[in-house]
């Protein structure tokens, strides 16, 4: 099981767009194999990484609930974005899978780091960059999302894992409404974890709360 956050777009009738944001506290992935690739490997032949294939499965699964046998968008039909991630203790190693513009921060050593690039017009200069701007604006002109297509390109990565690492996943009702500085400095507070999440929704809803807010911190340990 995998934690992510997905920020959904349901149509109406009408062609207008309800807009309802959710945690997805566990995002169901095939168990991982010690032939699975990391998601930025070179084998092209293997099998893709569990945030990868999730992320697959839920785009299949999401297409076809939201449109009729001839692949036209049914009443209700939705499209979403999408971040997951996923903390492998054995090797070491973390790794995400995304689509959209929800997004994924780590707080290492003090610095807070964006590890994703929104699948917009402004996020796509650094699709293919080792280092993204933590204060990349947001458009809500996105190029990505699940369930619009039968199949969607997922962006991933993965990085060596630290004792301490702090992950931050978060729809763009967070990341939109709160700058990087304020990220850090709640997140560099000693606090239970549930109470630093309300207090970035918190600053999220004072700072205007023109979108939903959804986010999930992750932090990993010794032992």
């Amino acid at each position: 099981m995998l934690p992510g956050i997905a920020d959904p777009q349901a149509r109406r009738e009408g062609g207008g767009r309800d807009h309802q944001a959710q945690r997805l506290p566990a995002l169901a992935a095939p168990p991982r194999r010690p032939t699975d690739p990391e998601p930025d490997g070179a084998d092209p032949g293997s099998e893709p990484a569990p945030a990868h294939s999730a992320i697959e499965l839920a785009n299949e699964r999401i297409f076809e609930a939201g449109h009729t046998g001839d692949g036209a968008p049914a009443q209700g039909a939705m499209g979403t974005t999408v971040v997951v991630l996923d903390c492998v203790l054995d090797d070491g190693r973390t790794y995400w899978a995304y689509v959209g513009d929800s997004r994924l921060y780590r707080v290492r050593d003090g610095d807070l780091a964006l590890l994703t690039a929104d699948h917009t017009l402004l996020g796509e200069a650094f699709w293919n960059q080792a280092k993204i701007p933590s204060d990349l604006p947001h458009t809500n002109r996105l190029m990505r999302a699940l369930g619009i297509t039968p199949t969607v390109e997922v962006s991933v990565g993965s990085d060596a894992t630290q004792p301490g690492d702090l992950f931050l996943l978060c729809s763009d009702g967070v990341s939109g409404m709160i700058k990087p500085s304020d990220f850090l400095d709640e997140l560099g507070r000693d606090q239970p974890l549930d109470q630093a999440g309300s207090a970035l929704i918190q600053k999220a809803l004072d700072a205007g709360g023109k979108d939903n807010a959804s986010l999930l911190l992750v932090r990993v340990t010794e032992g």
